[in-house]
Parts: structure tokens; sequence; C-alpha cells
């Protein structure tokens, strides 16, 4: 039986071929024979057989190998008449993460299954503060090790049972009537399982029989005892106590874990068909036990209208000292309406860390503010809507935080954009000189400088009406250590900048938001914690919220929110292999979305649902029905980003929304890491088992796809985009497979990408091509770019 859950495909064909053939379809064996080989392995048959068609040479091999069997029951059925097949009335219950099943699960469930019982393996999916393997990997891990037990399953993935729920464990009775169920556990679950601690009533977990195993590391002090007895009284149920054998005892996920990062041998730990498994899929290399707790910036942010004598001596202390604007600074900013938006340092004393300083004119109002007939001229040929003019961006010299003139104008320039402001102007009246770094960034956002030769006057322009939006998010998609790392900082960082260069020449004069993924983290992380009235700094001893938070895109991946729930629905964009149509499905190796959402549904909390973009509304309207149909509680929807189509979407869906940035006419959308190939991309709908855990994917950038999506733009600047992309992505690739060849002192391949990147990508290429998992993934970057040197004459 276990060549029925191997993961090679064709030992999965062949093994059910003989099955069919050589037992049911034998000439030798006689019915009663078959009879007896049939009462052992039918239900084994029913767990291990794919539940996914692998191909048309699979479902004709299985079509022949299930018409022997169907031959023999026929048979059977017509000479004997009753086709008896005993029941086992004894039934043990054993969930758990199972992250991944060792030697030590599979000696609890044959020592159960010794004494008479019918196991069945619950996988799962209620811890949700554990950082797991997808759901389907481990089932098939499980498999794997359980198929040659019989009288050992897996049990149902469609249906969840959480131990705290009492209609789940309702249902789980009537799934087996008639029959006496055990809930396996070990003693510490019955220590620390909220589960336990509750009242007992009628279908709560104290009603129902258990199976205890002790472990030799228990406490066994007079305090703990005295609270094993008494969550044991509260059971009201035969509780039978097992102990397993001190070797079985002592293997644990993080020993399995620290074994596969050394390269060590785990055969003594785990089934030898997993241990192949696992090594060939390169899983646990580089993975922590526990998801990290998703952590704010220290900045706080405000807007301030009236300008106060405080807030004048502040800007002078903190960002004009030792200079010559220390003394005049407040005569500057009372010279006209002007407001500010400043950024302080919350963990240190609320320090200032820069600012940025802007008020409002009218169309005819331009000459008056610059002295210039020339500028006028432009800007009322550019625009006839509100203006905004930024009269400088300072930042406190000590530089404590990297990246400040971005935040500073992301954050003033979608301010303007939620009060409907649509041009922008940066003219510096405070000083004589501009920071090169704040001129930098201006043009990284679309600004272009519009000189007036008769007065020597510059000013910086864009229009804010149909912005790009850019999440700057790639150093998220990147593991511990490297993340870290101040060369991959760098790479990533330069990388960045001329990626902004290409979006802004897509539309010349047009603004590119560009929004740092940390601050869209710390504005989610504040309304989440809010309406779930906590913290949002982890709380020891943790104290939940009554709502769960439930991301349902590329966002928090890995990640938990302080003091809260969180559980993630995982989805993916899937293209068709020709790129034509797309549709939102699972992410690879996870549940069916409407088995993810029965889970939701059993924790029975409230749900906020969180996502990075809310402008069309794909996933959205995809798991909206699924929601509504299991009557799941959605309190409110957050989105990093939302445009005004997609806040339209949510009123006529009548949904509570919120968002940390607003962007009324959003033009195009970019996340950072799905321009860059191997790094991130959308997922590709295979109709073959993906046996790698590097996901088939796409990238919506020439020579993969052709981007019909920019409309408007220059075939010159979509051909500059995806160049920059693809170049981007080579050097990136380049500096992380530095990095970890120094670190670990071996090559950093294509199939070891999973140890360095949160969610590997490959670029699809065709069915039936295949990459050389062995070489970098930089290597095949140069093919790319090669590809699309070839078309440039064409493109162009």
């Amino acid at each position: 039986m276990s060549g029925l859950a191997n993961y090679n495909v064709q030992v999965k064909q062949e093994t059910f071929l003989v099955i069919g053939q050589h037992i049911f379809g034998s000439k030798i064996l006689s019915l009663a024979e078959k009879h007896k080989v049939f009462l052992l392995i039918y239900k084994k048959l029913l767990t291990l057989i794919n539940e996914r068609e692998l191909g048309a040479l699979f479902f004709f091999n299985n079509s022949s190998s299930f018409n022997h069997i169907y031959r023999f029951i026929s048979d059977y059925e017509f000479y004997f008449e009753n086709f008896e097949i005993n029941i086992n009335k004894n039934i043990a219950f054993f969930p758990g993460t199972f992250d991944p099943f060792s030697l030590s699960h599979k000696g609890i469930v044959t020592a159960i299954r010794n004494l008479g019982y019918e196991v069945y393996l619950s996988v799962d999916e209620f811890s949700w503060s554990k950082k797991v393997q997808p759901r389907m990997i481990r089932r098939q891990i499980i498999n794997m090790s359980i198929a040659d037990e019989l009288g050992v399953y897996l049990f149902p993935d469609d249906i969840p049972v959480n131990l705290s729920n009492k209609n789940d464990l309702k249902a789980l009775k009537s799934l087996f009537p008639n029959k006496n169920i055990h809930i396996v556990v070990g003693s510490d679950v019955l220590h620390n399982a909220a589960a336990y601690k509750a009242r007992p009533t009628k279908y709560s977990i104290h009603s129902f029989n258990h199976i205890v195993f002790k472990r030799t590391q228990d406490d066994i002090s007079s305090a703990s005892l005295k609270k094993t007895e008494e969550t044991k009284n509260r059971i009201k149920g035969s509780i039978i106590e097992l102990k397993l054998p001190v070797y079985l005892e002592d293997i644990s996920s993080t020993q399995i874990r620290d074994n596969i990062d050394s390269n060590r041998d785990i055969s003594n730990l785990i089934d030898s068909l997993a241990q192949g498994f696992i090594y060939d899929r390169n899983l646990y290399t580089r993975e922590p036990l526990d998801k990290g707790v998703l952590k704010s910036k220290p900045f706080t942010i405000e807007i301030i209208d009236d300008l106060s004598k405080n807030i004048v001596d502040e800007i002078g202390h903190y960002i004009f000292m030792h200079t010559s604007l220390y003394e005049n600074i407040g005569e500057q900013l009372v010279s006209k309406q002007i407001k500010l938006l400043v950024i302080r340092d919350s963990k240190n004393s609320n320090k200032l860390l820069g600012f940025s300083a802007f008020h409002k004119i009218g169309s005819s109002e331009v000459y008056k503010e610059f002295q210039s007939q020339s500028i006028a001229n432009y800007v009322r040929e550019k625009t006839a809507g509100r203006i905004i003019v930024i009269d400088g961006i300072f930042i406190n010299p000590s530089r404590i935080y990297n990246n400040m003139e971005q935040i500073i104008l992301t954050e003033t320039l979608a301010y303007c954009l939620k009060n409907d402001f649509t041009y922008a102007l940066y003219y510096n009246i405070m000083s004589n000189t501009n920071s090169d770094a704040v001129l930098e960034t201006l043009v990284l956002q679309g600004f272009q400088k519009v000189r007036d030769e008769t007065s020597n006057k510059s000013v910086y322009a864009v229009d804010m009406k149909f912005p790009i939006c850019l999440t700057l998010n790639m150093e998220s998609f990147i593991k511990e250590p490297l993340n870290a790392n101040e060369k991959v900082h760098e790479a990533v960082v330069d990388a960045r900048k001329r990626l902004q260069q290409a979006m802004a020449g897509l539309y010349p004069g047009s603004l590119v938001l560009s929004i740092d993924n940390d601050m869209i983290n710390q504005t989610l992380i504040n309304k989440i914690c809010s309406i779930n009235n906590v913290s949002n700094e982890m709380q020891i001893p943790r104290v939940l919220g009554e709502n769960m938070c439930v991301p349902f895109g590329n966002i928090l991946k890995g990640l938990v929110v302080p003091n809260t729930v969180t559980k993630s629905l995982h989805t993916e964009k899937v293209y068709s292999t020709d790129a034509k149509t797309f549709k939102i499905t699972e992410y690879p190796f996870y549940s069916p979305i409407e088995n993810q959402i029965k889970t939701i549904k059993s924790f029975e909390k409230p749900v906020i649902l969180v996502d990075d973009l809310l402008h069309k509304g794909y996933r959205i309207k995809e798991i909206d029905p699924i929601l509504k149909r299991y009557n799941i509680d959605v309190k409110k929807i957050i989105v990093g980003i939302m445009s005004g189509r997609g806040k339209d979407l949510m009123d006529i869906q009548g949904r509570d929304s919120d968002c940390a940035y607003f962007i009324p006419n959003l033009r195009l959308w970019f996340n950072e890491n799905l321009m860059y190939p191997f790094l991130g991309g959308d997922g590709m709908w295979m109709d073959n088992e993906n046996m790698l855990n590097l996901i088939p994917s796409i990238n919506l950038i020439l020579p993969y796809y052709s981007p019909m999506y920019i409309r408007g733009a220059s075939k010159d600047s979509v051909y500059n985009l995806s160049m920059v992309s693809l170049e981007n992505a080579k050097k990136i690739l380049l500096t992380l497979e530095a990095e970890y060849q120094e670190l670990y002192e071996k090559k950093l391949t294509v199939k070891r990408l999973g140890e360095v990147l949160i969610s590997p990508r490959l670029p699809y290429i065709g069915d039936n091509i295949y990459y050389d998992l062995n070489m970098e993934a930089s290597h095949y970057m140069d093919a790319s770019i090669e590809t699309l040197i070839k078309l440039e004459r064409i493109i162009k």
C-alpha cells in the first residue's frame, strides 16, 4: 500500500494497476480470497487514491483498475449475495498539527490501533500561531507514513473539528453513529488547551471518552498534578492512559528541523518515504516553529493646522539647529496658511523625525504664488483642479531611520489625494538649497522640473489625478537572516530606485505613489488592534481580542497581529498556461477555499478581513459568496490601499470597510516582488502535479507576457520597465546567492530558493520544459534578458 502514497506519479500508477489487475483481476485467487483482501484494504484505497486527477494517463490507469474492482464486487454479490463488511465500533480521533508526522506520532497511532481501535488522524488548522507547512503537504506526509498501517486513516479534509467548538464535536459524533469515540490527546493538551478549561456542557470535549498519552518530561510537581486531576474530573467520559517508549518521546519538530538544516539523517525520526519527500522538496529548511509577530514601526503621523509656538520651536530645535534657519523658521511657516505633516518617534519621547509643509492654492493664484508667468502658464495648461504646494521636506539630521524622505513625501501626497487634490507642486520656501535626497525622491515619484529662466525659479510638478501605486514589499518576502543583511538591503534599494524611475517613464508627469510596506503594516496593526480593543504591542501573558484577523491576499504572510487570533485564508491569482484568463483559487498545497472558510467558521469568532489592495476586487468577489453561505460574521474589511472603485464595491456588498491609503482614481498598481521572476509572481494553472515547493508562476512583463493592462503608455517605456525588472531580479538574486554562499558555504541553487524566500517561484516556460534545479536562478535571468533583447526592434 505504500506505493499508493508515493509522491512519484509513476509509482502510484503502477501500484494501483497491480492492485486492480493482479489481485482483483487475478485468475488464480478465488472470490473468497479477494474478499478477504478487499476487507483489509478497501478503506485504505479510498483514502490513498489521489483526490485530483494528474492527467489523462492517470485517469485511464485508474479507470482500468477500478473496473477490475467493480467486476469483483459484482461477481461476489452474484455468487454470495451478501457482501459482508466488518465494522469496528471503537473509534480513536487523533487531532494534531503533525508538522511533520514523526515516528513518535506513528508509535502513538500503532499502539492505539493495536488496542482494537480504528484510528483517524485529523490535520489540525487551529494552532494559528505556529508556522506550519501547507495543509496538503502535511496530509501527504501522513499518508506516506501510515500507508502500510491497516486500520489507520486520514480524516477528511473538508470537515474541520475544533475541540473548543461544540457544534464541530456534535458533528463528529454524528459521523460515527452508535460507535465508541475516543479523543486522543497528549497530557500537555489537558494542561494547556482552552477547550478543557471551559465549563463542561452537553456536547463539549468533556463529554467524550479520552486516550491520553503521558510524557516522561511532564511536570510532576504537586500543583501540576492537582491541576491534572481537576481537568480529569471535568471529563465525563472514560480515560485510558498510555505511555510511549522513551526513545520515541524524545522526537520533536525542533529536532527534525535542526537535523534538516544541518543536512543530517532523519530516518530515525521520520518515515523513510516521508524523509525522501521532504528532502526532494527541500521542506523545513530555515523554517521557524512559530509565526513572527507583526511589529509596527515607532512612527506617529499627525497633521498640524495651527502652528503654535511649541511646534515651531520644536522644528527649530530638532531639524534646523546649528543652521541659519533656526532663528526665522517661525516667520517662514506662518507667512501663509501652511499645514504640517509631522512624523515622530513614539519609542523615543516622541522625538521629531521630520516634517513636510504644504498649503493649497487655486489655479488663479499660481502667478501670485511663484511670481512667474512661465510657471503659471505651465500649471494652467496641465490642470484646472485643486492644487497643493509642498513648501519643503526636512529630515532630522540624526537620520535614525532610513528612507524618511520617501515616507514623508508619500504620506503627504496620500493625505492630499484623500482630500481630492489633483496636482502637486514642490517649491521650497524655507531654505535656499534642496536636499539631493529630497530632489531624487521627487523625481522617482514622477515629479518633473519646471524652470523659468527669466526669474531663475524652479518648481517640481506632478499630476495626481490618475496615479500609479507601487508597494515596496520586496524585503518582507526574504527570510531571516538575509532580510537584515546590509548588502541585500542595498541591492533591493538600488533596484527599487531603477524600478521607480522606469514606472515614472510610463506616464511622464503623472504621480507614482511608492508606499513602504512597513507603513501599510503599521496602519493595519493600529486599525485591527483598535477594533479588537487590544494593545498593538504583544502582551505577556497574552490577552486575545474577541475578533480574529483573516488576511486573504499577499499581506501578513507568516505573521500574526499582536494579541489577535490571526488565521490566513490562502488564496492565489492563477493564470491559464496561455495567460489569457485567470481565476482566484486556493494557494498551492492548501485546502480548497471553501474548506479553509469552514475552518475559519469553526473558530466561532467575528472576522476582520485584511488584504493589501482593493480595486477591482477579484479576491473578495470570490470569497464573499462563500463567507455569506457559511454565515461568517465579517465585522470589517481593512485593506492597505483602496481605490474609489474598491470603495464602491464594498458599498454594493454592504460591507463596512477601511484602508490605510485611499486613492480615488487608481490608474495602475504594482507590487514590487511580483515584478521580479523567481522572487515573486502570479500562479499558473497546471494540469500535472507540482512536485516541488517552487510555485510555477508568471510575471506580467515582457518577454513572459504582453502587458496589455498598461494602456496609453509608449511601447518604449513598457519595454524599459520589463528590462529593468529583469535586470533588478538578476542583481538581487546575485546578491542573495553571494551572501548565502558566504553564510552557509554552499551554492544557492534554484532548488534551495525556499531557504531564503518565503514564496519561491519558478517562471513558467511551458509543459515538459524543465529547469536544472542545481543551477543558480541568476543564470536563468540572463536567458530572459537575452530573449527580450531579441524582441527589442519589433517592440520599440
